[in-house]
């Protein structure tokens, strides 16, 4: 499949390219080490490190150690900084303003693919009106734009047992975005993992929610503060890329026990809807 094997090679330079960027830093990218065309596959390095959804999930986490929580924020907080210095030195970064047209048309393709799962429910209608409430205000500033990662989130990014950061699989093919995308991926994550919809947010406590993500936000900003507009108006579409995709993915998993799905669906909603809120509060 010549398109698949196009795809392949971009992912193995691509990688390269951003393995070589962090060679001697304090930080490192999983390096690619052969390239199997034949497969479509590429043969990375193996790092003896666990994932940061791996270290989140373990139990002394939840269970009020103090050191493990520090600790889990200073993973956080490199998080932030991997984040910042490969924006700044793979991404290609210009400040810009979106368009009001593509505002618009940001808004509007994630609205579409919400609304079967929100159809006649008049939540939908508030939360449309908040995202553009706030993309209209967004598409009036310049912010830094970039080659994203993509896919930042807690299983993307690994730690070593001296707490050295690695990060794997950027999207070789991702346009330029702004890099708040990046930043509200990593943070919504632990926010909409299955153990925090299932328990109606009871898994991750909203203060010790803001608590994660303060920590990323300082490790990518240092001691500047983020727009909190334009951070709000990100979280929020990345909470709603997210609950998109976990309804798709359960009708797919779950269409054959319809009983089961709606009860799991009404409890996404009502926890999504909730969380969206929030944010846009904020």
């Amino acid at each position: 499949n010549p398109a698949a094997a196009e795809k392949t090679q971009k992912y193995f330079d691509n990688a390269t390219t951003i393995a070589n960027t962090f060679a001697g830093t304090e930080f490192a990218y999983v390096r690619p080490l052969a390239l199997w065309l034949q497969f479509n596959a590429v043969v990375t390095e193996e790092l003896p490190y666990q994932t940061l959804r791996q270290h989140f999930n373990k139990p002394a986490l939840w269970l009020g150690s103090a050191k493990k929580a520090n600790q889990f924020c200073q993973h956080l907080a490199q998080a932030g900084k991997w984040l910042s210095w490969y924006h700044q030195r793979v991404g290609q970064p210009q400040q810009r303003r979106s368009t009001s047209q593509e505002m618009a048309d940001l808004i509007a393709q994630e609205l579409t693919q919400l609304e079967p799962f929100l159809k006649n429910n008049s939540s939908f209608a508030r939360l449309a009106s908040q995202l553009e409430d706030l993309g209209r205000v967004v598409s009036q500033k310049s912010i830094l734009w970039g080659q994203p990662h993509g896919d930042f989130h807690y299983a993307n990014i690994l730690v070593s047992p001296n707490g050295r950061l690695a990060v794997i699989d950027a999207n070789a093919s991702a346009k330029s975005r702004p890099v708040y995308t990046d930043l509200a991926k990593l943070i919504v994550d632990p926010l909409t993992l299955p153990q925090q919809w299932l328990t109606q947010a009871l898994f991750l406590s909203q203060k010790r929610a803001m608590h994660l993500s303060e920590a990323v936000l300082k490790g990518y900003f240092g001691a500047e503060k983020p727009d909190k507009t334009v951070m709000k108006f990100y979280l929020l579409l990345a909470v709603i890329q997210k609950w998109i995709y976990i309804e798709k993915k359960s009708q797919r998993q779950l269409k054959s026990i319809p009983p089961v799905n709606f009860l799991l669906y009404i409890g996404r909603k009502r926890y999504f809807l909730s969380l969206c809120q929030k944010i846009a509060t904020l």
